[in-house]
């Protein structure tokens, strides 16, 4: 957007809004309420996002005349509260929560609390029973081809399938590179068999059976083909895997780490101000 449009934007307003008292203002400056200022430096970033845009000047002008009402309101708002010490003691308590926990923050940046292993295994085995899976949980990997897929391919990737070895993968990912297809690894990590069905055409009902039954399936539909090899699965009424709650216990050790840190940290700095008489309480 030309600067000249945002200043024929803003003069529009003022011209209309300010009357007989209208004020000059400095070139670089585009509206003023009482000492406020607003730049074309301050509007610039705000106008850019509307170059070219059909009325530009209009939405321009419409946001700095929105700037200069709620300026003037919060001015009147300011004048007729400024002697309230209610009003005093709130923006006083925001302002201190907010340098606090900015500053714990900071601390806790400084000197991350991130959770052992061993804290984790605890944990995970002191609270087990509250760990209670909603679907079946897979290890495995999954392969989608066209239905046009030559008969020849189709017994070659189907075989790469079941063995899933270090090589078969290789194969597979080689041949993903001449071919399209739709394919993924997870022998080393659990998935949700909801997520799995996002990609395959899964049955909805009777999960566990499903995952219990077999260690491959072929699946089909109009246009793809579908292998699914299951090397590990756990359903409903088995123990979570931790691996598949790491994540999630390791979030919650840090934060009770983070807590207790805090706690220390600003026992001992209250205990150091008492020694040096920077606090005195009266018994």
């Amino acid at each position: 957007m030309k600067k000249i449009n945002i200043f024929l934007a803003a003069a529009v307003i003022f011209t209309a809004c300010s009357g007989n008292g209208k004020q000059k203002l400095d070139d670089d400056i585009v509206a003023k309420v009482n000492d406020k200022t607003l730049s074309y430096n301050d509007l610039k970033a705000f106008a850019d996002n509307y170059s070219g845009v059909n009325d530009s000047a209009k939405i321009v002008a419409e946001y700095v005349k929105n700037w200069a009402e709620n300026e003037f309101l919060y001015s009147k708002a300011e004048d007729n509260f400024r002697a309230n010490s209610e009003i005093e003691k709130l923006v006083e308590d925001y302002r201190k929560s907010l340098i606090l926990n900015n500053f714990k923050k900071k601390i806790i940046a400084d000197n991350p609390q991130i959770p052992t292993n061993e804290q984790i295994v605890d944990y995970y085995s002191q609270h087990l029973s509250e760990f209670k899976l909603a679907e079946p949980v897979v290890k495995g990997a999954f392969l989608q081809i066209s239905r046009n897929t030559p008969q020849k391919e189709q017994a070659q990737l189907k075989q790469d399938m079941r063995q899933l070895s270090q090589e078969s993968i290789e194969k597979i990912e080689k041949y993903s590179m001449k071919k399209v297809v739709n394919y993924e690894f997870f022998t080393d990590k659990w998935q949700n068999y909801s997520k799995i069905a996002e990609q395959l055409p899964l049955p909805a009902q009777n999960k566990d059976a499903f995952v219990s039954s077999a260690k491959f399936y072929e699946l089909s539909d109009t246009l793809s083909i579908y292998y699914f090899a299951i090397t590990e699965y756990k359903t409903t009424s088995a123990d979570t895997p931790l691996d598949f709650v790491k994540d999630l216990i390791t979030s919650i050790l840090t934060e009770q780490n983070n807590l207790k840190y805090i706690e220390n940290y600003s026992q001992k700095l209250y205990e150091n101000a008492v020694k040096k008489g920077k606090i005195v309480i009266n018994d």
